[in-house]
């Protein structure tokens, strides 16, 4: 499991903001909250997930067994990701850009 943490840019102590999360990778955050896909554990279930920017708990917004994330962009009204492939589906089916409201 790992976490997700945060330290100021001019320096300081660093803050988890979320821990025991499984595969945490490709993170970006706005004003509220920090945004990241995990790879997740041995079932490799997929997940995008959420925590407040100054550190709470943690929602998680999206979950799809064998889903291989590729990248996370966010706007003012939605959270976007790629997947490059997913575990129950051809290789060569592509890559898939997803959209979901904040």
């Amino acid at each position: 499991m790992g976490s997700l943490g945060r330290v100021l840019k001019a320096g300081g102590m660093p803050e988890t903001i979320a821990s025991g999360v499984a595969g945490p990778v490709f993170v970006t955050a706005d004003d509220e909250n920090v945004y990241w896909l995990s790879f997740g554990d041995t079932a490799l279930r997929g997940a995008l997930s959420r925590a407040p920017i100054g550190g709470g708990p943690t929602t998680k917004l999206v979950e799809t067994p064998g889903l291989i994330f590729s990248g996370l962009a966010l706007d003012d009204e939605a959270v976007f990701w790629t997947r490059v492939w997913q575990i129950d589906k051809p290789p060569g089916d592509g890559v898939s850009a997803l959209r979901l409201c904040k």
